[in-house]
């Protein structure tokens, strides 16, 4: 019984882990370039530990791009609720009235703490969009799902998703 609990357990990571991402890179991103990064939206997941997921990795993404250098980041109060969808459109007209280059809008899609109970690891999904303001163009997509053992914390997980975004996608 208990090989079989272990073997499910690791099944359940396994295939949690290996959820192939989506990238679009359709442009890129003058050095020194102001990017406002909008409060991210929470997840919605009945169930999850969304609330304040969007405020969480939204300040992960604004510190690891000041870590980095490159670039101005500039942390945008969300302008609606942490629940509400934000269009690009609206995210555009919220960088041109702070007369900024850039911006991201992002989305939580998952942010799920462990349950050994129900076999489930600790879980991030983000979605982002990068958009330049000058012709609403959106510049870079990125949507990923990692999964950790219960000793990784959600806030580590989405941190390594933001710091993939942001060095091999914007930086590269």
């Amino acid at each position: 019984m208990k090989s079989y609990l272990s073997l499910a357990v690791f099944f359940v990571l396994l295939t949690a882990c290996v959820t192939p991402a989506l990238i679009v890179k359709r442009g890129g991103i003058p050095k020194n370039s102001t990017i406002g990064i909008i409060q991210f939206k929470d997840c919605t997941i009945s169930g999850a530990d969304c609330n304040g997921s969007g405020n969480i990795l939204s300040d992960s993404c604004v510190s690891i791009l000041k870590e980095d250098g490159r670039f101005n980041p500039v942390l945008i109060p969300r302008p609606i609720g942490a629940l509400d969808d934000l269009s690009d459109n609206e995210a555009i007209n919220i960088g041109k009235k702070m007369n900024i280059e850039f911006v991201i809008n992002s989305e939580v899609i998952e942010y799920q703490k462990a349950s050994l109970l129900l076999l489930k690891p600790n879980t991030v999904s983000i979605k982002i969009k990068l958009i330049r303001i000058s012709d609403g163009k959106i510049l870079m997509e990125y949507q990923d799902r990692r999964a950790a053992s219960m000793v990784t914390e959600p806030a580590s997980i989405g941190k390594e998703l933001l710091n993939y975004f942001i060095k091999n996608i914007i930086c590269n």
